[in-house]
């Protein structure tokens, strides 16, 4: 398992190049592949160990709450606090409370009118 501190400090490095590159006070030129390319080397650990999380973080589309809660779960579990099937859970719970929930409401307002 990744170490949640580890991982979040590493986001937080990149959101901070990425802040400084959209306000175009380094890696100036750079389109957005070229950034990523940049990014790949110089935030390593998450561009190999997290792939999906790297890739959302390059392209502003981090939801931080919620990766904060994630990472919070990791630790619960990592410490012994929670097992990993009740956080398996909360994430799916989560998940589709997001994800799930809003369409099943959409349906059943639709079906109404």
């Amino acid at each position: 398992m990744l170490d949640p501190d580890k991982v979040e400090k590493a986001v937080k490095e990149l959101l901070e190049k990425r802040k400084k590159w959209l306000a175009g006070t380094s890696y100036t030129n750079c389109s957005q592949s070229e950034f990523e390319t940049h990014m790949e080397t110089e935030c390593e650990y998450l561009s190999k160990n997290c792939v999906s999380l790297f890739k959302m973080v390059v392209s502003g589309n981090l939801n931080m709450p919620y990766l904060k809660n994630m990472l919070n779960l990791m630790r619960e579990v990592q410490s012994g606090q929670k097992k990993q099937d009740v956080a398996d859970k909360i994430v799916g719970q989560r998940l589709a409370d997001v994800y799930v929930q809003p369409l099943v409401d959409k349906l059943e307002k639709e079906k109404k009118q």
